[in-house]
């Protein structure tokens, strides 16, 4: 069961990081404003007391830092190594396979993470809310990648 939540969150988490990564005009305050506007969404969604927001958000904040890490780490290994080599096409099969080791051990690692994060918040927060906090985190990826797919429809259009 936990599995079959973890997954999904994970591909998208590193589907919205990757994306944002991809996004060179995308600058700090870009990232701090997305971030805000996610604190405040999760916020709504959740519907805290005081007593469960100043448990909650430091246990957040540290488990979103650490999947951040490991995502960048992630896409910049990754992305190095294979343009070191001159793209996908021209990897060897050796090559390859190590770049998809490299790839399972970090997604262990998340896992790990989430695992621990999702311990963490059992203590302060009831299950329900849990739930929840996985399916708003999701309904905001949602929306961030429908903005993002309409702001760049929008500047194709007006390109034309």
């Amino acid at each position: 069961m936990m599995k079959k939540i973890i997954f999904p969150l994970l591909f998208l988490f590193v589907f919205a990081t990757s994306l944002l990564a991809q996004k060179k005009n995308t600058s700090k305050i870009g990232f701090e404003k997305i971030r805000s506007l996610k604190v405040g969404f999760i916020t709504q969604k959740l519907d805290l007391s005081s007593k469960e927001a100043e448990k909650f958000w430091p246990i957040y904040n540290t488990y979103d830092k650490k999947i951040m890490l490991l995502r960048k780490e992630e896409n910049k290994k990754i992305r190095k190594k294979i343009n070191a080599q001159g793209g996908v096409e021209a990897i060897k099969e050796s090559e390859a396979k190590e770049i998809l080791e490299q790839i399972k051990k970090l997604k262990k690692e998340q896992v790990i993470v989430i695992d621990e994060y999702q311990t963490k918040l059992t203590k302060v927060l009831p299950y329900k809310k849990i739930l929840i906090l996985n399916l708003a985190e999701k309904e905001f990826n949602r929306t961030l990648l429908r903005k993002l797919r309409n702001k760049n429809r929008v500047k194709n259009k007006k390109k034309d």
